[in-house]
């Protein structure tokens, strides 16, 4: 190290076997401490680099373990549409191995599904296109969630499945769009019993038809179902039944019962057949004996009540009692003798 220097000198310190030298000027020992404060503050800056990036790396880490298992298939993918995520329930579902999927790009995550390349859920949130959206029968928004349905023919081995599936952005932590996920989840035993229940109500709605008696379902006193028998003894047309009040039928002497037998019923606890009065659409009044019982309807509980119109029964009751009556004031207010007697032995012979 020297102060000055020229090419002489520099030959001579080469013949002398050095491998390098370096010229300092005087300025350059007082430079040394702000040299050392900026070498100190880089060495720190890129500590800090180093661990921000460890930590990213440690975060992604952590996320890309939590989606592997993740009880629901998971796709996501970055803004051109390149596979960066495919968890172990999405192996299971369409038997690819993430190594075979990850990194790709072109529509691949598409081929297990449908056997080619093709846009799916997630593509409507990168790119909104109507073609994509003719693909499926119902799409539901939610901000920047899109949800959707459909059944799938190439899923398990070419069995097929309904899917129902969950696509939205994906974001860095300062808020910029990096790429979209979806979640999917396989609904074939739910579409399923759906297809049963619907099946099952469609016999009930047959069998109920022909009874003569009248078949309410309410939830709450909300009617849900009621057949035609009802209607045409009411007099009320069935559309305009479905989603009324049941109480407003009642007679008012009756309501307070009634809610309280719905409230037991509902609560699973047992209700005696008994009888209450209802308005038809003219204002007169129909006994009725009703009989109910908690049952499923539409995916939730209801209450399926049965009731027999006794209104000309109890109208002959009431004719017999009121003869009865006038027969036994007309027998009893008779001026003459009054004898009832039983023949025996073909008339030879009676009883009194």
């Amino acid at each position: 190290m020297t102060g000055y220097g020229d090419e002489r000198l520099a030959v001579d310190i080469r013949k002398s076997g050095a491998v390098d030298y370096i010229v300092k000027s005087a300025t350059v020992f007082e430079d040394i401490p702000n040299i050392s404060r900026r070498a100190i503050r880089f060495w720190e800056n890129l500590q800090e680099r180093i661990a921000a990036e460890q930590a990213q790396q440690e975060t992604r880490k952590r996320l890309a373990d939590i989606l592997a298992f993740l009880p629901d298939p998971v796709l996501a993918v970055d803004t051109t549409g390149t596979v960066i995520a495919w968890n172990n329930a999405m192996e299971d579902l369409t038997g690819v191995p993430a190594a075979d999927m990850l990194g790709k790009g072109d529509h691949e995550y598409s081929i297990p599904f449908y056997g080619e390349r093709r846009p799916l859920l997630i593509d409507l949130v990168l790119e909104p296109d109507s073609e994509i959206l003719k693909r499926y029968p119902i799409v539901q928004r939610d901000g920047d969630r899109i949800t959707s349905e459909a059944f799938v023919a190439g899923i398990h081995g070419g069995k097929g499945a309904y899917l129902w599936g969950t696509a939205t952005h994906l974001y860095d932590t300062t808020g910029n769009r990096v790429g979209a996920i979806e979640v999917i989840r396989d609904i074939t035993g739910r579409k399923k019993t759906e297809e049963i229940a619907k099946a099952s109500e469609g016999k009930f709605r047959s069998l109920v038809e022909e009874v003569p008696d009248f078949i309410l379902v309410h939830r709450n006193g909300k009617l849900l179902f009621v057949n035609q028998a009802a209607s045409e003894s009411t007099g009320y047309a069935v559309e305009d039944l479905i989603g009324k009040s049941l109480i407003d039928f009642i007679i008012p002497q009756d309501r307070e019962r009634v809610i309280a037998t719905m409230t037991q019923r509902m609560k699973g606890e047992p209700v005696e057949p008994y009888e209450i009065g209802i308005t038809t659409s003219t204002g007169q009044v129909r006994n009725v004996i009703i009989r109910g019982n908690l049952i499923e309807y539409e995916g939730a509980p209801a209450s399926l009540n049965v009731l027999t119109d006794v209104t000309e029964m109890r109208k002959g009751e009431k004719a017999l009692t009121d003869s009865e009556a006038r027969f036994r004031d007309l027998f009893n207010n008779m001026s003459s003798g009054v004898v009832i007697y039983q023949p025996l032995n073909d008339g030879q012979d009676f009883i009194i």
